[in-house]
């Protein structure tokens, strides 16, 4: 009877056991849940073109060279000469296209944007309509909780105008993106041939 009555005893202990680990882990997974993650990627090599500052990653930014800096055979700017565009006593005009990373559970907004030898850096959506190519200018711009806006030839961009020098290529440029939610990103923008 005392065997029986251990066995049945270490069995009882056993499943308190096991009871009180299932308790304590959903507890746990639980609590876990109920928790906001605040993730921030912090690029482990953050070359020319990346930057990052607070929930906002910068990426794979470059602006094409000036048309007074391409050879024959290059092609200037696809942004240049559309319509939409202000009259300008620049050199020529160029455009900055980046990726735009919030990794944020919140929304954020682009509100401001300069460079350094540039009197103007603005924001600019190209759309068609009727076959013609037209770009708006946009105040600012709502970047997604945890989305990635891309700026790329044909469709958002950043237009610099009244440019202080040429664009040379193989050169960089600093650009400075300043966020509703604070932050202020400074990247080194790579200027590249068209």
């Amino acid at each position: 009877m005392r065997g029986r009555n251990r066995k049945l005893v270490a069995i009882f202990v056993n499943i308190i056991v096991v009871v009180l680990i299932a308790v304590v882990t959903r507890a746990l997974i639980g609590f876990l849940v109920s928790q906001p993650f605040n993730v921030t990627v912090t690029p482990i090599l953050a070359g020319e073109g990346s930057a990052i500052a607070g929930n906002i990653v910068i990426s794979d930014a470059y602006v094409w060279a000036t048309a007074l800096n391409l050879d024959a055979t290059a092609t200037p700017d696809p942004m240049a000469g559309m319509a939409g565009m202000p009259a300008s006593n620049s050199i020529h005009p160029s455009s900055i296209y980046l990726t735009i990373h919030n990794t944020s559970t919140q929304p954020d907004t682009l509100i401001g944007m300069s460079a350094a030898a540039v009197g103007s850096v603005m924001l600019h959506q190209t759309t068609v309509t009727n076959n013609i190519a037209q770009m708006q200018m946009i105040s600012q711009l709502d970047i997604p909780a945890g989305g990635v806006v891309r700026f790329a030839p044909g469709g958002l961009h950043l237009m610099l105008d009244d440019l202080k020098h040429d664009l040379v290529a193989g050169s960089t440029i600093t650009l400075t993106l300043k966020f509703a939610s604070g932050a202020i990103v400074t990247v080194a923008v790579p200027v590249r041939s068209p």
